[in-house]
């Protein structure tokens, strides 16, 4: 779904990694951070909001086992949403 959304409004490139980034000095730098502004908008609003949460995980006050309950199960949803299949011994280097 979001591949037809962005090649749909022709960023693609952004998602499939053909946009390099933009040196900071160089003529097209603002707009290169307008659209990738935009492009993260577009992957930060289809984001499961249980996923969204792995980035503010911590344990706190709990003890560790809930801490690690938590973060385990973050890591299910997200190998369920993108898996990573291991094709050699050069994926572990990775």
């Amino acid at each position: 779904m979001m591949l037809l959304h962005v090649s749909g409004q022709g960023k693609r490139g952004y998602l499939i990694g053909k946009v390099a980034q933009v040196e900071e000095d160089a003529p097209g730098f603002d707009s290169w951070c307008i659209d990738d502004s935009i492009f993260k908008g577009w992957l930060i609003k289809t984001m499961e909001p249980d996923l969204c949460k792995a980035t503010y995980i911590a344990q706190g006050g709990r003890d560790i086992a809930s801490y690690f309950a938590e973060l385990k199960s973050v890591w299910l949803k997200l190998n369920h949403c993108h898996p990573i299949n291991m094709k050699c011994l050069d994926d572990l280097k990775i």
